[in-house]
């Protein structure tokens, strides 16, 4: 499995929140346009790559593991530790039950990532 890009749920568990609460700190942080979709900054850093889920037809981003949480530490945010939840705001929404998610993790542990 290559772990250098990751899910948006991936990238919050690093900090203890949920996907949801990444997305919406990704949006302010200018790195993700209004409608979800990653702005031209997240492009042209390199901080996401188009990948395809287990049908040729269904793709989603992906997040560079290691730039994105920097930049989000850089913004304050603090790893979580292993036991517990890091204090990083609102989480009372740690829900996850986006189905691209979910295809994107099945498609990364099948090794198609």
């Amino acid at each position: 499995m290559n772990n250098t890009f990751c899910t948006m749920r991936q990238l919050g568990a690093v900090f203890g929140v949920s996907s949801h609460f990444i997305g919406r700190v990704l949006k302010e942080m200018g790195l993700r346009m209004p409608d979800g979709q990653p702005s031209c900054r997240a492009q042209e850093a390199g901080l996401v790559k188009l990948a395809e889920g287990s049908q040729p037809w269904i793709q989603f981003w992906l997040w560079h593991k290691k730039r994105t949480t920097a930049l989000l530490e850089e913004a304050g945010f603090k790893v979580a530790e292993k036991r517990g939840m890091a204090d990083n705001g609102d989480v009372s929404a740690n829900i996850c039950g986006d189905a691209v998610v979910s295809m994107a993790e099945d498609a990364a542990s099948e090794g198609d990532l």
